[in-house]
């Protein structure tokens, strides 16, 4: 099952929450959910994870998924996902795998 959402309604209903969360809050990581929207799986989706959130946003940490929601190789090297080890989008370890505070956040 998928959640069939326009760029409108994706942008003003659904991410703007977490828009206004990653901006006010600066969390050093997010979660994705395994849901399909619009036909891709939220954890292996590159437009709302690496172009809108990383990109558009600007967000400097870590996206973990459930580690065993990855299920299309392709996209798991679209969006950066690097080997079976790894749930982060940029290629760290799961949590609890040794991840550290991003060193740009400083000391707080």
């Amino acid at each position: 099952m998928s959640s069939e959402v326009s760029e409108r309604a994706l942008r003003e209903i659904y991410l703007r929450p977490f828009q206004v969360a990653i901006r006010e809050a600066k969390p050093w990581a997010v979660m994705s959910s395994y849901n399909r929207v619009n036909g891709v799986h939220a954890s292996e989706n590159a437009y709302t994870l690496l172009d809108i959130l990383k990109g558009e946003w600007g967000f400097e940490g870590i996206v973990i998924s459930d580690c065993t929601a990855r299920t299309v190789p392709t996209l798991q090297r679209r969006t950066g996902f690097g080997n079976a080890r790894s749930c982060a989008v940029d290629g760290r370890p799961c949590a609890g795998g040794g991840q550290t505070r991003p060193s740009q956040r400083g000391g707080d």
